[in-house]
């Protein structure tokens, strides 16, 4: 459906917008033009069948079509960029819906029938072009300069995106809301996941990743992607699943408990602690000063709940809060869920390596206004780090019979998406479960 009036305008901005981004990085690498490739699905090996299949986010930026495959954008140095859409004449599959919408305004648009069409097209206009053209898209050489640009500029979003992505955590909030329902009622994981289709509307290969709905032990998995079809109860729940919405994607982490007691306990805790972190972000953080905020906030629960029988200096001394916790606390979020750019310094594509402490940090940037993240702190008791821990020279510092009592519950991650502003944030995933309240 076409989108309302206001949303409309904001995505003919965002193309005009994207196009002269994308134009500026053209200039900047003295090149005449790029191909944006929307890619195809493959073939599952010795089969006809395709695997589940995304477009090149690049191609996604400029075109929200999910059902795409073969088509292409292609931006000249100058001038409008234009969509080729592939609708193949073909008895074997529906060919893709023609787009609609008033945001086709900010684009040259052509229809094409056939891949050798297409080519045809792709090379007359490279051959007008004032200078190279390159190919960003699946099987063709990177062209890494310029992919730096426009990945590095893409972190801060246009109103246009803002908009998408608050509305893609308001799907996902629905969903999320419906799953906690049906752990009250005993329901198995699958019934959970099927429970969050529903509540969503969506499909599973309309996910913006797969996702994890993991019972008790299974919250201890950082990517569990199994689910149970034996009924619960569960004593816990970690639910980690996102929502689309016009190709950009929420992704939300809630945890429950099934009783009062020491486990919902610490998810009050690590709740508080994610806040508490939210509360601090403002444009010039650099996001690794966040991650060493969380170790150490992250210690102190470790201490006030008694898992840990130290001071939070000794425990941030042994590495506890990593044993607890072996992910970074958050990524860039945008049209792909782990947006691209997070470890970029600069725009000529300086990389800024997480330090080695965290090497599983995916966001190294300082912090700049309308960059959206997701803050994701999490607790969990993984059986192969309690056993290092157990047979370590750091035994002592924590309480087994505490740890052994809660490794049953898996784990808790609470996770927001929030929008980098002025002077804060703001929190679409809160919001979003408000306005559902």
């Amino acid at each position: 459906m076409p989108a309302p009036a206001p949303l409309a305008a904001l995505h003919r901005d965002h193309l005009r917008q994207l196009t002269q981004r994308y134009q500026a990085a053209l200039a900047t690498e003295q090149l005449g033009g790029v191909v944006l490739l929307a890619g195809a699905p493959a073939f599952h090996f010795l089969d006809d069948t395709t695997a589940s299949w995304k477009p090149n986010p690049h191609f996604s930026l400029f075109a929200p079509l999910p059902d795409a495959a073969g088509s292409a954008v292609l931006v000249p140095a100058e001038g409008e960029a234009v969509l080729l859409h592939l609708q193949p004449d073909d008895f074997w599959h529906a060919p893709p819906k023609a787009p609609r919408g008033a945001w086709l305004d900010a684009l040259d648009f052509k229809t094409i029938t056939s891949e050798a069409a297409r080519d045809q097209e792709i090379a007359q206009w490279a051959a007008a072009q004032r200078g190279a053209v390159v190919t960003l898209g699946p099987g063709h050489r990177d062209p890494a300069g310029f992919r730096a640009r426009v990945d590095f500029a893409r972190a801060q979003k246009t109103p246009y995106e803002l908009a998408c992505l608050r509305a893609a955590n308001r799907v996902a909030v629905k969903g999320h809301r419906a799953v906690q329902a049906g752990f009250e009622a005993g329901e198995s994981e699958f019934a959970l996941h099927l429970r969050y289709l529903a509540a969503t509307d969506h499909e599973d290969h309309e996910l913006p990743y797969t996702n994890i709905i993991g019972l008790d032990e299974r919250g201890a998995i950082l990517h569990y992607h199994h689910r149970r079809r034996e009924a619960g109860p569960g004593e816990s729940l970690l639910i980690d699943a996102g929502a689309s919405y016009a190709g950009y994607a929420a992704d939300i982490t809630r945890s429950y408990a099934r009783s009062p007691g020491p486990f919902q306990a610490l998810i009050d805790a690590m709740d508080r602690l994610q806040q508490g972190l939210i509360a601090q972000l403002r444009p010039g953080i650099p996001w690794p000063a966040m991650q060493s905020a969380c170790m150490g906030a992250l210690a102190e629960v470790l201490v006030d709940s008694g898992l840990a029988m130290a001071s939070k200096e000794a425990v941030l001394e042994a590495g506890l809060p990593e044993c607890f916790m072996p992910h970074g606390l958050g990524h860039l979020l945008g049209i792909q869920v782990h947006d691209a750019g997070g470890q970029l310094a600069d725009a000529s594509g300086t990389l800024a390596p997480p330090p080695a402490q965290h090497p599983a940090l995916r966001l190294t940037r300082t912090l700049e206004e309308n960059v959206v993240v997701t803050v994701e702190p999490g607790l969990y008791f993984i059986p192969r780090f309690l056993k290092a821990l157990r047979e370590g020279p750091h035994h002592a510092l924590l309480n087994w019979p505490l740890v052994e009592a809660m490794t049953p519950y898996g784990g808790i991650r609470i996770e927001d998406n929030v929008r980098i502003t002025a002077d804060g944030v703001e929190n679409f995933t809160r919001d979003a479960f408000a306005a559902e309240a």
